[in-house]
């Protein structure tokens, strides 16, 4: 084989048996791209767990019943203004 890279490995424990070799420019890429991913799910699991925990603060169910009882409606300014 032939790339354009120059310098060729073969990976088979990362992708379940890619057993071709790859550019290595390639596999940076591809582990480059499952670290993001990897990272991305971590810091889904950390928001999901926080909103878990802030859910189920009595303080914090308070405060967004007081917000759900504010009116959606808010006058314009220039509606309330006396006449000029």
């Amino acid at each position: 084989m032939n790339f354009a890279s120059g310098s060729v490995h073969a990976i088979t424990d990362f992708s379940g048996g890619w057993d071709r070799a790859m550019p290595v420019m390639w596999q940076t890429g591809i582990m480059a791209s499952k670290k993001m991913t990897d990272k991305l799910a971590e810091q889904e699991r950390q928001l999901i767990r926080a909103c878990e925990i802030l859910n189920a603060d009595p303080e914090v169910r308070k405060i967004e019943k007081e917000f759900d009882a504010l009116t959606d409606e808010i006058a314009e300014p220039w509606e309330d203004s006396p006449a000029s």
